[in-house]
This record gives structure tokens, sequence and C-alpha cells, in this order.
């Protein structure tokens, strides 16, 4: 975000495109919907910005490596709570679609040239 921020003014001078990878994506098509919202077309709004597509894509989770103290703590906290939800916080979560990924990037990149 912060570099969005910054670098707005530059990059509504561009062809660009926004991304997003994470669980949600993972959800039932309202949550992911939900996110979609929330996390790209939101945040291109915000920043004015008026990227050529927009990716929502799975993301990785690896409880074994830190995620900042904050998030290190939440987890520990609400282990059971994750569990539940049926989070195993004990197992790496990688629910990216590299097929889907590069499809993405190969099809941005045709929009980006003009060589549709």
């Amino acid at each position: 975000m912060s570099f969005l921020e910054e670098n707005a003014e530059l990059l509504r001078a561009k062809k660009m495109a926004l991304f997003v990878s994470c669980q949600m994506a993972d959800r039932e098509k309202e949550a992911r919907d939900k996110a979609k919202i929330l996390y790209l077309e939101k945040v291109a709004e915000k920043y004015g910005l008026k990227p050529i597509s927009l990716g929502f894509f799975g993301g990785f989770l690896d409880f074994h490596k830190s995620h900042g103290l904050l998030v290190d703590v939440l987890v520990r906290v609400n282990r059971n709570s994750l569990l539940k939800q049926g989070l195993d916080t004990s197992k790496v979560h990688d629910t990216r679609d590299w097929t889907n990924i590069e499809a993405w990037a190969c099809q941005v990149a045709k929009v980006a040239s003009n060589k549709q």
C-alpha cells in the first residue's frame, strides 16, 4: 500500500495491473467477491488507478515462519479457533494456482503490448 501511495502519480501515467495473493481466494464466492472489491477495486479507486487487469489468486501461509510479532501472537492465541475454521497451523497452506497465475500474466502482457 505504501508503494502505491508513493508512486500513484507515476502509475496513473502507465499501463499497469494489480493483483492480490491471499487466502480469501480459496473461500466461498461471496467472500471472494467481497475481497476482490475491497483489496483490488477499492484500492485502485483510492489511488486513482485504472489497471488494465485485476488478478486475484490464492495465497501461501507457513506458520513455522514469523509473520511479525502481532500476527504470531494472534495465531498462538487463536490456534484452536483457527483449527475449528479448518486452518491447521501445523501445516503449510498453499492455495496458489500457478497455471491460472501464468495465464493471467500472459494476458496482461498481451494487453500491455497491444497484441490481442
